[in-house]
């Protein structure tokens, strides 16, 4: 398909920086076409400026661009745009390259700044073109679709600009040197002052670079273990012989093995995805979400959820902290001098170590805290099991429903889904953790990630799989929600699983509140 104009400024291309779009809008019966092309959604790029010839900009897309028609042009008004299906014969929404040229020393300093404006298409640019083997956005075969061109004659002599979408059948990694000319004229229409981008775009810098999450990316694999396992295992796995004993062998079974499954599988989505758009690192949560949904919509959608799973959270990890205190104090001191302490009180001494914690300049300084916790939340899981293996099936040990009522069995039921869901938490924080570490594209972040997740799920199993099955095979279903109570001795032990406890709190709240502090900020 080729259509022919004789008068210049009928075929022109824009780029507006302040809402990052490049534009072809082109002229058709009186009224102007355009198809929008989202930065974001750019994933390879290259510019080539030869000798006493046309320059060449060549694009590679991720996503079909969207197509506008001009409705009721009006003088002195703004144009009013409306949604119109592909004009170009389904060539744009065909093929992922466009590419289009320009008079000789047009392009350059328009190219230079649309570089210097968005870091990932300057690092897009130095990496081979194309990005993506397949041509089409497709599978599909369309050798029967015609080559669609734009040409623009008459403005100057030896000369024919054009657009143009590559034919499938034509083998082509380079523009072809004649028989295209370069595009009449190229206008950069602004909506704020370069200045006030590059201010913009300093204090993003900036604000990125104090931090915690962002302000230091050299994280090793081992690091996003340990960080893992302290966010996924928690005091929760002390209850899971509890949650048996409401489900009963198979469905408890079922259950435990299935979420492990499910939420590895659900991890490794996370994974992948922060790096889903070449060249782009979704570092937190919400950026993803406002990939998706937009930039107002996926804040909304996610930062209130994430907040509230990560502010609760850490009021859990208050409240057991000083529970757990509370507990090895009880243990341990049984005297009639010894005097009753209110939880409030150990809450508070929970806190005191934070002050001196909170100091740390980044994510990554934390590092030893997160890995001390992490051996923390496998020593006490190890005590639990070992000890209720050595204490011996009990006298009289039922395994049968606890609840004998229908109602009680579906509360049980409900209850112990809640307490298997609790202690298989933590993907909240799998993006931020996986910011921590550095990403080329030889080795991208997400290989060292997986590594360190698929280490950290397999002391998750180690953790909850004998705790859940030992514990409720010792006690059956007079286990009590938390089976360190159940235990009762040796003293010196459980009050030790305690402390355990205390301290792997201590590094499960740095790690969900240096985050929270990431969304506050950064979703502002």
């Amino acid at each position: 398909m080729k259509r022919e104009s004789k008068n210049d400024g009928d075929l022109v291309a824009k780029c507006y920086f302040a809402k990052r779009k490049l534009v072809w809008e082109m002229l058709d019966g009186g009224l102007k076409n355009k198809i929008e092309i989202n930065w974001s959604e750019i994933t390879a790029i290259k510019a080539v400026f030869p000798k006493n010839q046309p320059s060449v900009l060549e694009i590679q897309l991720s996503h079909m661009p969207s197509f506008q028609r001009e409705s009721d042009p009006q003088p002195r008004k703004h144009t009013i745009w409306h949604a119109t299906p592909d004009f170009t014969g389904g060539q744009a929404s065909m093929n992922r390259m466009h590419w289009i040229q320009f008079r000789e020393g047009e392009l350059e300093k328009h190219y230079e700044k649309l570089l210097q404006c968005d870091k990932r298409l300057l690092m897009l640019s130095q990496k081979p073109f194309p990005y993506y083997d397949p041509p089409l956005f497709d599978n599909k075969n369309h050798s029967g679709h015609e080559e669609f061109a734009f040409e623009l004659i008459g403005h100057q002599p030896g000369y024919a600009p054009a657009m143009q979408y590559p034919h499938i059948n034509i083998q082509r990694h380079h523009p072809a040197p004649c028989g295209f000319g370069e595009i009449a004229e190229i206008r950069e229409e602004m909506s704020s002052t370069t200045a006030d981008i590059d201010i913009k775009q300093q204090r993003e810098k900036e604000l990125e670079a104090w931090l915690p999450i962002t302000s230091s990316r050299n994280a090793k694999w081992w690091y996003s273990a340990f960080h893992n396992v302290t966010a996924i295992v928690g005091a929760g796995v002390l209850s899971l012989p509890y949650a048996m004993a409401q489900l009963g062998w198979g469905p408890g079974s079922v259950v435990l093995f299935l979420s492990w499954i499910i939420t590895l599988y659900t991890l490794w989505q996370m994974v992948e995805m922060h790096e889903l758009v070449p060249g782009k690192r979704f570092n937190r949560y919400h950026e993803l979400c406002q990939h998706v949904f937009g930039e107002k919509l996926g804040l909304y959608i996610v930062v209130p959820q994430q907040l509230m799973v990560q502010v609760g959270s850490n009021i859990v990890y208050m409240v057991t902290g000083g529970k757990s205190l509370q507990k090895a104090y009880n243990t341990l001191c049984t005297s009639p001098g010894c005097k009753d302490i209110r939880l409030t009180y150990w809450i508070m001494i929970f806190a005191v170590p934070h002050f001196f914690i909170s100091q740390l300049p980044n994510f990554n300084a934390i590092w030893i805290i997160s890995l001390a916790a992490a051996a923390m939340s496998l020593s006490y899981s190890t005590v639990a099991w070992t000890t209720s293996l050595h204490k011996g099936v009990q006298p009289d040990v039922h395994y049968g429903p606890k609840s004998s009522t229908t109602p009680g069995m579906v509360f049980d039921f409900l209850s112990a889904l809640g307490n298997i869901a609790f202690a298989y938490a933590g993907h909240n924080v799998v993006l931020e953790i996986q910011a921590t570490i550095p990403s080329t594209p030889e080795i991208p972040s997400k290989k060292p990630m997986w590594k360190g997740v698929k280490l950290a799920y397999f002391i998750v199993a180690a953790c909850y799989f004998p705790v859940a099955f030992i514990g409720y095979r010792i006690f059956g279903n007079s286990v009590q929600d938390n089976i360190l109570i159940s235990l009762e001795k040796p003293a010196w032990l459980i009050a030790a699983a305690n402390m355990f406890v205390f301290v792997h709190v201590i590094g499960s709240y740095q790690v969900q509140f240096t985050n929270s502090i990431s969304v506050t900020h950064m979703s502002k």
